[in-house]
């Protein structure tokens, strides 16, 4: 086998860099901010082309400071009524799929990668999904 030796900085790359990418639902969970505000924390899957995806997760408040992420997320998977009723559940947004921008935020000494605001529908780029069968490659398994 041959391939091309990759230099440490490669090695040691974020596998995302920040940006925008699109995201699907894959679980949601009603919580307790540590100031006592209802919150619901999503876990975002981010893909891009034939890299592994990745998980990050996002708290959607409902106080007023924090409004602006909450309407943005409803925009974004296209549910701008949840946002408008004034009530949204963890089952309304599960496998729901949008688009955010991501930026690594440091904290605790280590970068994380955090949404940094969600695309409304019409300010979206999101590429069709393949499937399986769709895919072309030499792997004989």
């Amino acid at each position: 086998m041959k391939f091309n030796p990759l230099t440490e900085e490669q090695l040691n790359a974020p596998a995302y860099e920040a940006g925008k990418y699109s995201f699907r639902v894959i679980e949601a969970e009603e919580k307790t901010s540590k100031k006592g505000n209802p919150m619901i924390k999503v876990s975002l899957e981010i893909s891009s082309g034939h890299r592994k995806p990745i998980v990050v997760n996002d708290f959607l408040l409902s106080n007023e400071k924090a409004q602006w992420k909450l309407s943005g997320f409803c925009k974004s998977i296209g549910k701008e009524e949840l946002y408008k009723s004034g009530e949204m559940g963890v089952f309304d947004i599960k496998e729901q799929r949008g688009m955010a921008e991501f930026q690594y935020e440091e904290y605790e000494g280590k970068k994380y990668l955090r949404v940094k605001n969600y695309l409304e529908k019409d300010e979206q780029d999101i590429e069709p999904e393949q499937s399986n069968e769709e895919l072309d490659d030499d792997i004989p398994f």
